[in-house]
């Protein structure tokens, strides 16, 4: 092989990994079941957390997202919790690809973004009006 064919090689795949890293490319993983809006059970084998490869079934929470509580204080957040748990299964039973990206140990368990067909579930949940954006510290009610 050429010195340039090697050359043009190294920069296409140095490219790549570059576009992955920046876009925080995600791995691929296996629904399991949906706890509420914005929390979810999936098989992680194979994820990187930190210096670990996770294997088996694990709780994610969504990054980035609030969504009322199943035991809320007042049937009304209650329902709106059940509505917010309907959308979330509704789009990730229907998604081809779950993509979990950037996952990382919160106080609660693993917190990471999830992507169904390559679209942020975060935003998905916010735009529906079944959550709001969350940034951390203390969360507002629901009523």
């Amino acid at each position: 092989m050429s010195s340039k064919i090697i050359k043009i090689l190294v920069f296409v795949c140095v490219a790549a990994c570059f576009a992955a890293w920046r876009v925080g490319a995600g791995t691929v993983v296996e629904l399991v079941r949906v706890i509420d809006g914005d929390t979810f059970v999936f098989n992680l084998d194979g994820l990187p957390v930190g210096r670990k490869v996770l294997s088996g079934e694990f709780t994610v929470l969504l990054a980035g997202v609030d969504t009322p509580e199943m035991r809320g204080r007042f049937e009304s957040e209650t329902a709106r919790a059940l509505a917010a748990k309907r959308f979330a299964s509704g789009m990730l039973n229907a998604a081809t690809v779950i993509e979990v990206a950037r996952p990382r140990i919160g106080k609660s368990g693993i917190v990471a973004e999830v992507r169904i067909d390559g679209l942020s579930l975060a935003s998905l949940i916010i735009k529906s009006g079944h959550g709001r954006t969350y940034t951390g510290g203390r969360r507002k009610g629901w009523c």
